[in-house]
């Protein structure tokens, strides 16, 4: 018996020192993130203000027309001729200085749209989740370890050999797009701007270097970035054939109101992750009962 209860208390000391690291870890994680986040917007904002002032020829047309109309002679001026000809010159340069401003605002337009699609953002997002996720995670399986112990402790006191417990539960992370497409996307997207902005493909692409030098390692269950809803399911447990009726309480029961999910779907899969370990941890109490 004293054997088995420094193997333990060993145990669960390893247990509260890898929650404790874990958790110091993902809360790093998330303040780098924050750092990232407001980083690359202010760089984005400043980048996206210095191409919006970006200089162009409609002055140069304007002080061309100015300088032509001055070297005219006085006694020029006021021939009817001369004025019908002005009258179309300035006609001309005011469709010149229209066509650079459209051409201008197209080309700001579909600098926006890059920025809107680099689906930088979305990522970052999805990453976040991830963090959170696995914070949920981290609580599971300490209330998994810890009931495992307890039930060790009190088998080996009944000097029952102690069981193969099952898989713990496993929440499903984010699939995020692998760096190797997601830097493709990126060049694309780069070459398609009317800019080719140096300044905004160096800072996009430092802010991911450190992701690039991350191995692709296997990951536990992924779901895809938007789904349409994420089954978190208990290990053996089938998903639900008729979301509709199982949705619906029977009013036979007495039960306490549920919070409604939220309509954001990245709210959703936070609140359906967080239902989910309420239902696991209430399932392996029930258990025991």
């Amino acid at each position: 018996m004293t054997n088995v209860a420094k193997i333990l208390v060993n145990k669960w000391e390893n247990v509260e020192v890898t929650f404790t690291s874990s958790q110091k870890k993902i809360f790093e994680n998330v303040r780098n993130e924050r750092e990232t986040f407001i980083r690359y917007i202010y760089g984005i904002r400043t980048d996206y203000q210095g191409y919006l002032r970006r200089p162009d020829h409609k002055q140069e047309f304007l002080t061309q027309c100015q300088i032509d109309l001055n070297s005219l002679e006085e006694d020029m001026r006021v021939d009817d001729e001369t004025k019908c000809e002005w009258h179309q010159r300035i006609f001309q340069l005011e469709e010149s200085l229209r066509d650079i401003c459209e051409h201008r605002r197209e080309d700001t337009e579909k600098e926006r749209q890059a920025i809107i699609s680099d689906g930088w953002l979305q990522d970052r997002v999805a990453l976040l989740i991830n963090h959170y996720i696995s914070l949920l995670q981290l609580e599971l399986d300490k209330f998994v370890e810890t009931r495992n112990t307890l039930k060790n402790y009190y088998q080996a006191m009944e000097a029952i050999i102690p069981e193969k417990f099952e898989d713990y539960p496993r929440l499903p992370l984010l699939e995020i797009q692998a760096q190797e497409e997601l830097k493709a996307s990126r060049t694309s997207s780069f070459k398609n701007t009317p800019t080719n902005s140096a300044k905004v493909r160096s800072r996009r692409q430092s802010l991911h270097q450190s992701d690039d030098g991350d191995e692709q390692k296997p990951r536990i269950p992924l779901v895809s970035r938007r789904p349409a809803s994420v089954d978190f399911l208990l290990p053996g447990q089938q998903p639900k054939k008729d979301q509709k009726k199982a949705a619906q309480p029977k009013k036979t029961e007495a039960h306490a109101e549920s919070p409604m999910p939220p309509q954001d779907e990245d709210e959703k899969i936070m609140f359906d992750a967080h239902s989910f370990v309420i239902h696991a941890i209430t399932s392996i109490v029930s258990l025991y009962k």
